[in-house]
């Protein structure tokens, strides 16, 4: 007997292990990337059309008070960094430099989720 051929299926990452255990649902997605001016891989989304907005990215961002935030947004949308400061006890926020990226959430750039953050940091 010969064995039946899977789906060409993504790899399950640590976050869908996760959903999984607790029976949330949610479904695989795979996005083409592109650079972007600043030579930064950017998700192309573009096959989605009206339904961008329901797909979300993670910041992470640094306070100068607080340290490392996470800010989850829509992909069509821009996170402003004077508002995140304001909401969370900052006075100034930024972007968490590539070169710190992973040594601080635990993921690559482009890698990085809410749910992973927090479980590999508690």
């Amino acid at each position: 007997m010969s064995k039946k051929k899977k789906k060409n299926k993504l790899e399950k990452t640590l976050v869908e292990k996760i959903l999984d255990q607790h029976k949330i649902k949610y479904r695989q997605a795979e996005f083409a990337t592109r650079e972007d001016k600043g030579g930064v891989a950017q998700m192309d989304t573009s096959i989605l059309n009206e339904d961008e907005h329901l797909v979300y990215k993670t910041l992470a961002c640094e306070g100068n008070k607080t340290g490392p935030l996470v800010g989850v947004i829509p992909v069509t949308e821009h996170l402003s960094m004077k508002k995140l400061a304001k909401i969370s006890g900052n006075k100034k926020c930024e972007m968490i430099p590539l070169k710190k990226l992973e040594k601080t959430t635990g993921y690559v750039h482009g890698a990085n989720t809410p749910i992973g953050i927090h479980f590999t940091h508690h």
